[in-house]
């Protein structure tokens, strides 16, 4: 199968292939054993995409603006975890964080230290009855 052609773009075994491919170009004496390929675990609360999706349903409902932890918090305890873990909210924390950063300006806002989020204005209006 030639390099160029990929009909599975960023499968891993396949562009484990392709490093072990140029590495030989380079060094065909070369152990490429020793590479392994690196797995994401999969959030055990929420599909792909679902909890971004559920992070705006949180700050929908909210009164006023709320922090990240706030939102994983009640993000939990809406999936049945009465009582997180500090380790629990501190992941989820860091995977909202990164999913309402990536949307400033779009569908939310954020504001302060620590940051304080709100959905955007634009977004707000749309979700009104």
């Amino acid at each position: 199968m030639p390099l160029a052609f990929n009909p599975h773009p960023g499968h891993p075994v396949i562009d484990m292939k392709a490093v072990e491919a140029v590495i030989k170009m380079f060094d065909p004496a070369f152990n490429v054993r020793p590479i392994a390929i690196r797995r994401r675990r999969a959030n055990p609360w929420f599909k792909r995409n679902a909890g971004f999706r559920h992070a705006l349903d949180i700050l929908r409902k909210a009164d006023g603006p709320l922090t990240t932890r706030e939102i994983a918090t009640r993000m939990l305890q809406d999936t049945g975890l009465s009582k997180p873990s500090i380790k629990q909210v501190r992941n989820l924390t860091g995977a909202v964080n990164r999913s309402l950063a990536r949307n400033v300006g779009k569908l939310v806002a954020g504001e302060g230290y620590p940051i304080r989020w709100t959905l955007s204005p634009e977004c707000a209006a749309a979700n009104s009855p």
